[in-house]
C-alpha cells in the first residue's frame, strides 16, 4: 500500500509539475497616479498613462519627487484643445513646406528682381566705399530682425 501511496504521489507531482513552472504577467506600459521617482530612485519607468500627468514637486526633505497626477475633465479637455491647436499650427506650416522647391525658386527670381530694380542704390553704397562683405552683413541683420515679426506664433481668437 505504501507503494501506491508513493507512485500516485510521484503522478501528482509529475502532473502538476508544468503548473510550477508559470509566471504571472506582470509587466506593465503605463504608470498610474502615484510616485515614479522618489530620492533619485526610479519606481516606475514607464511613462504615464492616458488621463495622467507627470509633476515634479517640490519638498523640502525630499529631493525632487516625481508622480504621476490624475487630471480632472476640465484640464484633460484643456490638454486636447491645446493639442489639437498645435496639430493645427503643425498642419499649416507643412502645407506651406511641401510646395518647398517651388516657393524657393520663386522667391529667388522676386529676390533678383528686387536686386535689379534697386541696383542704382547698390552701386552708389560700392562707390562710397562699402564692402561688398559689409553690405552683405547688414542686409543679414536686417533680414534677422524683420524675420522675428514673420516667424512669431500666430494667435486665433474666435
Amino acid at each position: 500500500m505504501h507503494q501506491w501511496r508513493a507512485t500516485i504521489l510521484v503522478l501528482v507531482i509529475w502532473a502538476t509539475g508544468p503548473l510550477s513552472y508559470a509566471r504571472a504577467d506582470d509587466r506593465f506600459t503605463c504608470c498610474m497616479g502615484g510616485w515614479k521617482v522618489m530620492k533619485g530612485v526610479t519606481l516606475c519607468p514607464a511613462p504615464c498613462c492616458s488621463g495622467y500627468e507627470e509633476r515634479t514637486l517640490s519638498m523640502p526633505f525630499l529631493k525632487s519627487p516625481v508622480i504621476c497626477h490624475k487630471l480632472t475633465q476640465e484640464e484633460l479637455r484643456k490638454k486636447e484643445e491645446e493639442s489639437r491647436m498645435k496639430s493645427s499650427e503643425q498642419e499649416e506650416t507643412n502645407q506651406i513646406m511641401d510646395d518647398q522647391p517651388r516657393r524657393m525658386i520663386r522667391a529667388s527670381s522676386e529676390f533678383e528682381e528686387f536686386l535689379f530694380s534697386n541696383r542704382h542704390f547698390f552701386l552708389d553704397l560700392l562707390s562710397q566705399g562699402y564692402s561688398r562683405k559689409e553690405l552683405i552683413t547688414n542686409f543679414e541683420e536686417f533680414l534677422k530682425t524683420i524675420s522675428s515679426v514673420i516667424y512669431a506664433p500666430r494667435w486665433f481668437h474666435g
